[in-house]
């Protein structure tokens, strides 16, 4: 069978997951290749998931850049919140001119 990542879903698949630097056992177990296909088609792309690993693939830059921005919202509303309690109001309670 020949490798075609453009008509065949599982090859794509297989790159895909290995982009995101899945194990190769994940993904053979996902797409139904074996090992040695999934490590021919990771091959055949180029695909190294050290690069995943290690941070420097595009991918991997993508998820840390989520992950910290993810991780900067949750502590800027935790400090937020912190600050609405030591002021005596409820976090979902809005601030009136004099109006309760």
């Amino acid at each position: 069978m020949r490798v075609d990542f453009l008509d065949n879903a599982h090859d794509m698949q297989a790159a895909v997951l290995g982009q995101l630097g899945f194990k190769t056992e994940y993904i053979a177990a996902q797409t139904g290749l074996s090992v040695g296909q999934v490590l021919y088609r990771l091959n055949l792309r180029g695909i190294r998931r050290a690069s995943y690993r290690d941070g420097s693939s595009a991918s991997a830059q993508l998820v840390l850049r989520l992950a910290m921005t993810a991780a900067r919202t949750q502590e800027r509303n935790a400090i937020t919140a912190s600050r609405r309690a030591e002021n005596g109001r409820h976090p979902r309670q809005r601030q009136t001119n004099g109006v309760a």
